[in-house]
């Protein structure tokens, strides 16, 4: 059966023609947006294919805007391209990308019919089509043809859609290929024939060869890891930007004043800052005090605090303070009380949670000093606290 683009008393190599002339100017914006980039994929591979025959004259059949024949030119050391097609209008386009890309000594285009080729037999080392051999009036004149015109142990190299074996991307092909491609198509052109969206399709089978080469299992592999490493990078990235965002909005900024409660308590008013949208919850908090080294005093918070979000406020929280070692502690507020700080250390640790964010903050064994101006006390507040 012969399938044609509109089924008018022409002959299929004339409605061919015209079909293309009519989506000349636009046949590259719809390329790319219809295979959604992916025959950039397959050109290339068709390119690594062609470079392993070192070939120096490549014939370029159905060479359309010359995509794949420039890509040749480009990618493949003192080669010369012969592009032909039957229509002009695709020439035309091809023509200005060639001379744009300075490519026109080694990229030659004309009009040719493929079942019909005016090359000398024997002559050229490969021989591509892309997406062509779909459009030959007669598919084995057409692969005839170029089989003359190549040297002995030259290629011929097609690229063409098929149906994929795989039952699931079979069906993901179809779906595509006849309930949304049409209507991309819609969108970016207009048939000139009956005012329809969409690129005229042939509606037969695509060729089958039984040697084929399955170039799109490796692009549509590639897609699919791309898109599962995207599926699981994204979340990772979204998650890893909002702790960061969390951790500079949460910001224990002094404290206010510190309270003797008895024997073994301690009352702190801190102020907190938390810009999130997330409830702070500070659950775990510990300072430990030294004295030439030696742990002298430990103070830990007794319950958590519950900071709302969006607040810069002041939150009172009890602690528990133990003596570990009463003789050096009794050394040290002396030494305090004399101004004497110079073997006085500090460490802490505080933990919590803002939303996604894990709040997190120690430092070990800093002197007294630093500590002081890291939560904006002075040495008269710890005096005030030891007088108690």
């Amino acid at each position: 059966m012969t399938v044609k683009p509109y089924n008018t008393g022409q002959t299929k190599k004339e409605e061919v023609r015209e079909m293309f002339d009519n989506i000349a100017p636009k046949y590259d914006l719809l390329n790319h947006t219809l295979s959604m980039n992916i025959d950039r994929i397959w050109r290339r591979r068709v390119v690594r294919i062609v470079r392993r025959s070192r070939p120096h004259r490549i014939l370029d059949v159905a060479t359309g805007t010359g995509d794949l024949a420039i890509e040749m030119a480009r990618r493949i050391r003192d080669v010369h391209v012969l592009g032909v097609d039957l229509s002009e209008k695709m020439l035309d386009v091809a023509r200005c990308k060639v001379a744009a890309r300075g490519l026109d000594e080694r990229v030659v285009l004309d009009v040719g019919d493929a079942e019909h080729l005016r090359v000398s037999d024997a002559s050229v080392d490969v021989v591509t089509v892309a997406f062509g051999v779909r459009n030959f009036g007669d598919l084995e004149a057409g692969l005839r043809e170029m089989a003359r015109t190549i040297k002995p142990g030259g290629k011929v190299v097609i690229l063409e859609f098929s149906r994929p074996r795989n039952r699931l991307f079979r069906v993901l092909y179809e779906f595509y290929t006849y309930k949304i491609l049409p209507r991309i198509g819609g969108m970016v052109s207009v048939h000139v024939h009956d005012g329809a969206g969409g690129v005229p399709r042939l509606p037969g089978p695509e060729p089958e060869f039984r040697d084929r080469a399955d170039i799109y299992r490796p692009a549509m592999r590639k897609w699919l890891y791309c898109i599962l490493l995207t599926a699981m990078v994204l979340p990772m990235v979204s998650c890893r930007r909002a702790v960061e965002k969390a951790r500079r909005n949460i910001r224990l900024e002094a404290v206010e004043k510190v309270e003797r409660k008895g024997m073994g308590g301690a009352e702190a008013v801190v102020r907190v800052k938390n810009g999130t949208g997330y409830k702070l919850v500070l659950e775990r908090a510990k300072v430990d005090l030294f004295y030439a080294g030696s742990r002298v005093m430990s103070i830990i918070l007794h319950g958590r605090v519950e900071v709302p979000r969006r607040t810069t406020g002041s939150f009172t929280s009890l602690w528990r303070v133990r003596t570990t070692d009463p003789m050096a502690y009794y050394v040290m507020v002396k030494k305090i009380r004399e101004d004497d700080i110079s073997q006085v250390a500090v460490s802490f640790a505080v933990e919590g949670r803002g939303g996604p964010a894990s709040v997190k903050n120690s430092e070990e064994m800093v002197p007294l000093s630093e500590f002081l101006n890291i939560f904006g006390l002075s040495l008269q507040d710890v005096k005030n606290y030891l007088d108690e």
